[in-house]
């Protein structure tokens, strides 16, 4: 008998949902795996995260594992697209990273296929996750900010010089007192204040710890270096959107750990301080925090652009270039815009709109409401059972008898089989209304997607335009002798052909 192939769950809890509970969503994935004929062997979770947090321990944890040659799995569960992430670029950037090292993402409540059209029925959904995210995103600044403004922290240990001082808000939650934290000096105040008073005037580190002595003489360089960095929180302020965002890597993006100096949102007069604003500007006048984060230099178009028999244009001299062998060089900015400009025309013509909605009525099209009848009412026959059984319970109360015991022993075991199958008639559920949903999208619903998706090109960040592009398109073809370019989508034509831009080898530049 062969054995079942492998899988993985990961689960991300939320704070607002009770129904997707780790537990709730390890259930539904089990029962994925079995309908899938797959064996669940790992498990990733994250409990009360938030979805646009890459570092998430779990989540990291899963991307080591995804990359890591011992990894025996090849399916990866999950309840749906916004465990992954909210954010559209992260959940495309996560993707790529799965098919790279092919493993198969299995959504629980998506319609699966087996399509190249996914990509875009993905997009659809991401951006219903992606609006939760920035409406629930700005509520949470809002409240971080109140808190802020009150001179709480918004969170984080308290740094060097400083101690939290825990307040009680009068206000009960799960049984305890909600508590918010104060920065205080603490009894290396002194210390740390002589040194960046030093540093400000200009001292070298080694003289101003010298100078300070106490705990700060005993630091190594980078200890000094992280106080200075902080010079502002020494100044009585709260400071936050200082770290730069980290790519699926690990790394920073841009290279670089602190965003531009002018990038940071600051709270002034939050806590008590230790040096002057003049001086935290002084200290970071001369710091690296105040270097621009560099541009990403790596052509748009690298591993897209292709010549008309398969063979790769490389970005060259910084992604100034694009080269085909040893042969034409053409400028990168312009065969970049004129592409751009291309997708854009493509992404709102009729012919687009009317293929997506094509093969979004095809996977809408597989929604099984016999399969979602059949176990609602097999979970209204366990409810009839357990309210009979709650009924004999009732009139065996007091007894302590084994047939008491027992009668309660298999109330819980009809309760477990109505809870587990509460949470299959949601997922069924949410699988119909997702397809009636795209079964129901027309040609206006999916050109107006497609030129906000157009319009937005302009607008994002080099390196998630390239992960956009990588998810939309499968190959640019560009004739270095007639300068004729043709864009090839990851939509299907037709069985086994891609769809290509519409009006199909047009010039992009003068030979």
């Amino acid at each position: 008998m062969n054995p079942k192939p492998l899988a993985a769950c990961y689960l991300r809890s939320s704070k607002d949902r009770a129904d997707v509970s780790i537990a709730a969503q390890r259930r539904q994935l089990h029962e994925l795996a079995r309908s899938k004929g797959l064996e669940v062997c790992d498990e990733f979770a994250d409990a009360v995260e938030r979805a646009n947090d890459e570092g998430r321990p779990g989540f990291q944890a899963l991307l080591a594992a995804i990359r890591s040659s011992a990894r025996r799995w090849r399916h990866l569960l999950v309840l749906d697209t916004s465990r992954i992430a909210r954010d559209v670029w992260l959940a495309a950037l996560f993707t790529k990273e799965c098919e790279r090292r092919e493993v198969t993402i299995l959504y629980a409540n998506l319609p699966q296929s087996n399509a190249a059209v996914d990509i875009m029925v993905l997009q659809v959904y991401r951006a219903f996750d992606q609006l939760h995210s920035m409406t629930s995103r700005e509520k949470a600044l809002a409240g971080m900010r109140e808190n802020i403004a009150r001179g709480f922290r918004a969170g984080g240990r308290a740094p060097l010089g400083y101690r939290l001082d825990h307040v009680g808000m009068g206000v009960q939650r799960g049984g305890e007192e909600v508590k918010k934290a104060k920065l205080v000096p603490s009894t290396d105040a002194p210390a740390v204040a002589a040194y960046l008073k030093a540093r400000a005037a200009g001292r070298s580190r080694r003289v101003a710890a010298q100078l300070a002595g106490g705990v700060v003489a005993r630091k190594p360089a980078t200890s000094l270096l992280a106080l200075e960095r902080n010079a502002e929180v020494y100044a009585g302020h709260t400071v936050w959107n200082v770290a730069a965002p980290r790519d699926l890597g690990g790394g920073y993006k841009g290279g670089h750990k602190i965003r531009a100096q002018g990038e940071w949102v600051k709270r002034e007069g939050t806590h008590e301080a230790l040096i002057t604003s003049t001086e935290a500007a002084s200290i970071l006048a001369r710091g690296r925090r105040t270097r621009p984060v560099r541009e990403h230099t790596t052509a748009l178009l690298s591993g897209l652009l292709r010549d008309p028999g398969g063979t790769a244009w490389h970005g060259h001299d910084s992604g100034q270039f694009y080269r085909l062998g040893k042969g034409r060089r053409v400028a990168a900015p312009a065969v970049d815009g004129a592409v751009l400009d291309r997708i854009r025309a493509d992404l709102a013509s009729d012919g687009f709109a009317t293929r997506v909605v094509e093969e979004a009525g095809r996977l809408g099209s597989g929604a099984d409401s016999a399969e979602l009848k059949q176990a609602n009412d097999a979970l209204a026959t366990l409810r009839t059972r357990l309210k009979g059984l709650s009924v004999a319970a009732a009139e065996t109360a007091g007894e302590h008898s084994a047939a008491t015991r027992a009668l309660y022993q298999h109330m819980d075991v009809v309760a477990r089989e109505a809870e587990a199958l509460e949470a299959e008639v949601r997922v069924l559920r949410e699988q119909a209304e997702a397809s009636r949903t795209l079964a129901a999208l027309t040609i206006d619903d999916v050109r107006k997607m497609m030129l906000d998706f157009g319009a937005g090109l302009t607008e994002m960040e080099p390196d998630r335009l390239r992960v956009f592009l990588r998810g939309l398109v499968d190959r640019v073809e560009l004739d270095a002798e007639s300068g004729h370019c043709r864009i090839v989508y990851r939509l299907p034509a037709e069985p086994g052909k891609l769809l290509a831009s519409p009006r199909g080898f047009e010039p992009l530049f003068a030979p």
